[in-house]
């Protein structure tokens, strides 16, 4: 664990989302992303970025299990929502 990382856990700051080797990859971008900002088109380097980035570190399959488990959240609140505003309907109708 870095020393920063420590400092940040002690102090109760939080905790970093990238790995020791994808921190030290952003730190060698960051000149360009610095020069990128003075220049006419910083979208180039997002766009390389992104690239190699995703080059590096590919995104995992998504687990059809996570998938199916997300539609249902999404069902049961589509279902919780209709049901509330039915029953706010119904009562603000008795007034």
């Amino acid at each position: 664990m870095s020393n920063a990382e420590q400092n940040a856990k002690s102090k109760g700051g939080q905790k970093a989302w990238t790995m020791g080797e994808q921190k030290a990859w952003f730190t060698e971008k960051l000149p360009a992303y610095i020069a990128s900002r003075s220049g006419e088109s910083p979208s180039n380097f997002w766009a390389s970025l992104f690239e190699d980035w995703f080059e590096s570190w590919p995104l995992e399959e998504p687990d059809t299990s996570e998938v199916n488990v997300r539609a249902e959240d999404r069902l049961k609140r589509k279902k919780a929502v209709s049901f509330l505003t039915t029953k706010r309907n119904r009562h603000s109708s008795e007034f």
